[in-house]
């Protein structure tokens, strides 16, 4: 009852918010009408496997998964749900999913009308997404439910006092994959007896990007444009502060190279600043300038999505953003591609990013002025380069294989699909 009260003050919360605040506003309209929305339409015919990510980062860790049971298993219809806008804008028309949507507000009565809609076979809820109504409902109609790349860090609040019931709803799964053996240990130690070590996902999804041929339509000829045989310098998901590092940096040591500045938020005002903050070093926007102006231009803003993990082939040295911030991002993309990878200090969280730095594939820096050393080290060193180029590549290649891992357990369930 206290969580039910909650999640209703908690969705009348969002509708005030969205007055005033675009995420709210995004996340409150994507939900209008769903129910209508349902009772238009059926679901997709034949067997059913509801895969749920919070956003996009959650999403590219189930990806792998959710491609090879579409692959093995071609008779499978897959539901795609999200809870946040930023997933479900950029994969809305996820071409492996039958069906694109959000996941409702967490009410019993959501949850139920939902589910009866959906009627899936499986259930894959993907690395912290515990929604006890939905997991209920699930449970009520004998849904298989697991739990994917879950990590669960000293101090996670299913560990707190407060946190007994998210314990009990992880007892209830049917089994719960945890990308590291830390969170196996103690979720082993709190009773949580069903759960299994799986490598990240991730580690598969990179991998196969970078190991494919096959770019982004109209990708491999712009960046090949902009690669004019210059060193190039790839800085995915940045902030301002990176941006401000990076445009002091390349003022003073860009001659006779190139960066590629992707940022975490692509709004048409950071856009806008970004251009005014690179103005005079020769910056295009990738989504505007012909392959003579890349040629000629000496920063490319990446001003659209799904281009960054090819960009990083390109690149001599990487620079990951949000280190400098709340956390860093998306580290192994780069790795994968065989390239060294600078991030800023805060990192502590992230297994990949302390395993990057453990194989001696990447390096960090506590101030801009150290990372601007080691970067102009790493450019005008070829051998150190090349060894950490090997050791980031190695890092990825030695991590593969969780989402084999998963798929063996799960074959129990996919394979009553096939008859």
């Amino acid at each position: 009852m206290l969580y039910d009260l909650g999640i209703g003050l908690y969705g009348a919360g969002l509708r005030l918010a969205s007055r005033f605040d675009e995420k709210a506003a995004a996340w409150v309209e994507g939900r209008r009408g769903w129910r209508a929305r349902l009772l238009g339409q059926s679901p997709p015919a034949g067997p059913r496997v509801w895969f749920h990510c919070a956003s996009l980062g959650e999403f590219e860790q189930g990806r792998p998964l959710l491609e090879a049971i579409r692959a093995r298993h071609p008779g499978v219809r897959i539901l795609l749900t999200f809870y946040s806008p930023s997933g479900y804008r950029v994969r809305k028309d996820y071409a492996q999913a039958d069906w694109v949507g959000y996941l409702p507000l967490d009410t019993a009565a959501n949850a139920r009308y939902f589910l009866r809609w959906a009627s899936p076979s499986l259930a894959v809820f993907v690395k912290y997404e515990l929604w006890p109504n939905h997991l209920a409902e699930l449970a009520r109609q004998g849904v298989p439910t697991v739990l994917v790349a879950g990590l669960f860090r000293e101090g996670h609040w299913v560990f707190r006092p407060w946190g007994r019931r998210g314990l009990e709803l992880l007892r209830g799964l049917d089994r719960v994959f945890v990308q590291d053996r830390a969170s196996l240990a103690r979720l082993k130690s709190a009773y949580v007896d069903r759960c299994s070590y799986a490598p990240d996902t991730r580690f598969d999804r990179v991998w196969q990007v970078a190991g494919s041929a096959q770019a982004p339509s109209s990708s491999s000829g712009k960046l090949s444009a902009f690669d004019t045989g210059q060193p190039i310098v790839v800085a995915g998901s940045t902030w301002p502060e990176d941006e401000a590092m990076l445009a002091r940096h390349f003022h003073r040591h860009g001659q006779g190279r190139k960066l590629v500045v992707a940022p975490h938020e692509l709004g048409e005002g950071r856009l806008e600043a970004l251009m005014e903050l690179f103005a005079g070093q020769g910056v295009a926007r990738y989504t505007r300038a012909g392959h003579e102006e890349l040629a000629e231009a000496r920063v490319l803003l990446l001003d659209t999505m799904g281009q960054l993990a090819w960009a990083y082939g390109y690149a001599r040295v990487a620079y990951v953003g949000g280190g400098f911030g709340k956390a860093v991002h998306n580290v192994l993309e780069p790795a994968a591609h065989g390239v060294p990878v600078l991030f800023g200090p805060r990192h502590e969280k992230f297994a990949e990013a302390k395993g990057l730095l453990l194989a001696e594939g990447g390096q960090t820096a506590d101030s801009p002025e150290e990372l601007s050393a080691k970067l102009e080290r790493l450019l005008a060193e070829p051998g150190l380069r090349q060894t950490l180029a090997e050791n980031a590549r190695r890092f990825v290649e030695k991590n593969t294989g969780g989402t084999q891992a998963i798929l063996e357990h799960l074959e129990a369930h996919l394979g009553a699909f096939d008859n």
